[in-house]
């Protein structure tokens, strides 16, 4: 594996998350780590971190407290969901307010995609999406119509976090009390991060997945929008769709490696993509 997670009990009583990771540049992490102490200091609900970049073997180790507080809650429920579209406009409004590090300048969510015409790298290496597969190139051409828009996305990169998935937040009642997996920010234009995170926001991995219907991405948006006081505009939502359509293609693909090509389960993104694709295409 290229990283691995922690819970640490100390001796001193202090209740630490250790993450150690031969992936990412200890450049980039320790920029990260700037940027999330800066939240924690501002009062975002991230866990303030205590140890920068450190080599470890043979990668990079971050060490942050262990916050214990809420649970993945329900994401569908409206208020739920509203509240996580809140955070993340609440979350873009901060990061907006300070230059981007130097060292995360070049962290761009389309530097992954460097070894195939489609995919970006997948995030487990035991997944390997160079391999052809005849029974998924429907996913494929999918994502490639999406590539078409997204390629051409002329907005600003701006920071944000690209994995905003019930995984990755916790909530108390339906505010959202701690956000984490912070070496998910990467730079996208924000209209290609909230198409991301509005099919993203259900998924509670390693669990079943749990993807939105349209009509519940499209909702997302729209309380994004109203948290964050703006309207995207028109080039704006056809990015954002395409947004959608390529994480949600990203993942029906990385199932397609798992579960080969038997009919999709229904709870499974290929199951969403193969009934509604053309219905997120028009969020």
């Amino acid at each position: 594996t290229e990283s691995s997670t922690w819970g640490l009990d100390l001796a001193d009583g202090q209740q630490i998350v250790l993450k150690a990771t031969s992936r990412d540049d200890p450049f980039e992490l320790s920029a990260i780590c700037e940027v999330q102490r800066r939240l924690h200091r501002l009062g975002f609900p991230c866990p303030d971190v205590i140890l920068d970049s450190t080599p470890i073997a043979m990668g990079t180790a971050v060490v942050h407290h262990l916050v214990e507080r809420g649970d993945i809650g329900d994401p569908h429920h409206g208020d739920g969901r509203a509240q996580r579209a809140a955070t993340l406009a609440w979350l873009h409004g901060l990061l907006s307010t300070w230059p981007t590090p130097p060292a995360l300048n070049e962290r761009t969510t389309w530097r992954e995609r460097r070894t195939h015409p489609i995919w970006r790298r997948a995030h487990n290496p035991s997944i390997d999406l160079n391999i052809a597969q005849p029974d998924a190139a429907w996913i494929d051409a999918l994502a490639l119509k999406a590539l078409i828009s997204l390629d051409f996305d002329s907005g600003a990169l701006v920071l944000g976090h690209q994995a905003w998935c019930a995984s990755n937040l916790r909530v108390e009642g339906d505010d959202v009390v701690m956000v984490l997996d912070w070496d998910s920010l990467y730079l996208a234009s924000e209209a290609a991060t909230v198409g991301a995170a509005a099919v993203l926001f259900p998924a509670a991995w390693p669990m079943k997945p749990s993807w939105p219907t349209p009509d519940e991405a499209a909702a997302f948006v729209s309380e994004y929008e109203d948290a964050s006081e703006r309207r995207f505009t028109l080039e704006e939502r056809r990015v954002l769709r395409a947004s959608a359509v390529y994480e949600m293609a990203y993942i029906a693909r990385c199932e397609f490696v798992h579960h080969g090509a038997h009919s999709p389960e229904l709870g499974s993104y290929r199951h969403a993509l193969a009934v509604w694709a053309n219905d997120y295409f028009d969020l």
